[in-house]
C-alpha cells in the first residue's frame, strides 16, 4: 500500500474525533459564560470604582414594539449602589450568543452542518439504519432547540412560560454536553464502519466459492470473520499488508504440499501400470 495512502488513512481517522470535538463545543451555555456579558465592559464603567455584582429585569417589550429599550434592567454594584438600565438585548446576553444571533441564519448552519455530516457518516455504517436513525433524529432534534433557545435568549421573554424549561434542559451544559457526548459515542461503531465503506479498498474481481450453505452456520461465521475488518486495519494499514503477506505465504506453501502429493500419486499409478503391463507379458507376478 503506497505510504502516501497510509498518511491520508490516518488523516481521515482522527476526522471523528476532531467533529465530536466540535460536537461538544459548538453551543454554548448562557447559564455558564457570565464571565463574557455583552454588556459587561458598559456595567463595570457604570459601577468604577466599584465592580458589579447582580443584574436584574425589570420590564421587558417585545422586539417588534420597542428600539433599544426593549429590557429595563437594574445593574447593582459592590458599594450597594444601583443602576436602572435600558437595552436592546438582555443583560445575560454573552458574546457568544450576540454573534450567534446576528450571524443568523449563517450560524444555525455552521452549526448544525457538523452533526449533519458525523450522522451521515454513521448512516453509511449502520448495521441497524431504523433505530439509528431514530436516536440521531432526537439528537438532531435537540440541538436545534439547543440553538433556538440560545438565540431566543437575546431577545426573547425573560419570564415566559417555557423559559425555565428552557434553561434546565436545552441551555444547561450539565444536560446538553452528556446527551451529545452519548449521541457521538453511540455513533462510533457506525463511523468506523462508515469510513471502511467509503475508503477500504475491495478487489471486486474476487469471486470465491459459496461460503453460506443452508444447514451448515460454521460458514457463515468463517464468512463474516473473513470479510469483516478488524479495528488494528484502521489503526495501522501495514499490519493488514503483512497480515495477508504472511496468508499468501501460507497458501503458497499448502500448494507446493499440495503438488507434490499429486506428483507422487501420479508416480505410484504409473509404477502400477507399468506392473500390470510387465505381469501381461511375462506372465507372472513379481
Amino acid at each position: 500500500m503506497p505510504k502516501p495512502f497510509i498518511a491520508f488513512l490516518r488523516v481521515l481517522r482522527c476526522i471523528p474525533l476532531i467533529v465530536a470535538v466540535a460536537l461538544l463545543g459548538l453551543c454554548a451555555s448562557v447559564e455558564s459564560s457570565r464571565a463574557d456579558l455583552h454588556y459587561q465592559s458598559n456595567m463595570e464603567a457604570r459601577c468604577r470604582p466599584a465592580n458589579p455584582t447582580t443584574h436584574s429585569i425589570l420590564r421587558w417589550k417585545h422586539p417588534d414594539a420597542c428600539g433599544n429599550d426593549c429590557f429595563v434592567w437594574r445593574l447593582v454594584c459592590s458599594n450597594g449602589r444601583h443602576h436602572d438600565l435600558q437595552s436592546k438585548f438582555s443583560p445575560a446576553s454573552t458574546q457568544a450568543q450576540i454573534a450567534f444571533y446576528d450571524w443568523a441564519p449563517w450560524s444555525f448552519l455552521i452549526y448544525l452542518l457538523p452533526f449533519l455530516a458525523y450522522f451521515g457518516l454513521a448512516a453509511l455504517g449502520a448495521q441497524r439504519l431504523e433505530l439509528l436513525l431514530l436516536l440521531d433524529g432526537l439528537v438532531l432534534t435537540y440541538a436545534t432547540m439547543a440553538a433556538w433557545c440560545f438565540y431566543d435568549a437575546v431577545t426573547g421573554n425573560p419570564w415566559g412560560t417555557t423559559v425555565a424549561v428552557e434553561r434546565a434542559v436545552f441551555l444547561n451544559p450539565y444536560v446538553y454536553f452528556p446527551v451529545i457526548g452519548l449521541a457521538v459515542v453511540l455513533n462510533l461503531p457506525a463511523i468506523w464502519r462508515g469510513f471502511e465503506t467509503l475508503f477500504y479498498r475491495h478487489r471486486p474481481e474476487i469471486v470465491g466459492p459459496p461460503a453460506m450453505w443452508p444447514g451448515y452456520p460454521p460458514h457463515a461465521a468463517a464468512m463474516s470473520a473473513a470479510l469483516m475488518p478488524h479495528l488494528y486495519e484502521f489503526i495501522d494499514p501495514r499490519e493488514t499488508a503483512s497480515h495477508y503477506r504472511r496468508e499468501t505465504d501460507r497458501v503458497r506453501a499448502l500448494k507446493e504440499k499440495f503438488d507434490a502429493q499429486a506428483a507422487l500419486a501420479e508416480a505410484i499409478i504409473r509404477r502400477e501400470r507399468l506392473r500390470h503391463q510387465f505381469n501381461d507379458q511375462t506372465g507372472r507376478s513379481v
